[in-house]
């Protein structure tokens, strides 16, 4: 299985400071033309990728490392500490 990101994109959001017309979504599937279908089943998307009649531009990525958020707090711990102590070698010197 693969992991994909989709990033829908859709005109007319609320404010243009914010990703109002913004949506995510992560999606497992053997391959783009699954995780599309998965996508559409997520959405009611038509087969022209619209959305409630309004045009949607649509971003996909395949993620290839993916790092949980435990992951991904224990690396920037340890990328913490490590400048801590680089910073203090550093005074030191």
């Amino acid at each position: 299985m693969k992991k994909y990101l989709f990033v829908l994109h859709q005109e007319g959001g609320c404010d243009y400071t914010i990703e109002c017309g913004t949506s995510t979504l992560e999606v497992e599937a053997q391959n783009i033309a699954e995780a599309y279908m998965i996508l559409n089943a997520a959405y009611g998307l038509e087969a022209n990728m619209n959305y409630r009649g309004e045009e949607i531009e649509i971003d996909a990525y395949e993620i290839s490392n993916h790092i949980s958020k435990e992951e991904l707090k224990k690396e920037t711990e340890e990328f913490n500490e490590y400048l801590k102590l680089k910073n203090k070698f550093e005074e030191e010197q």
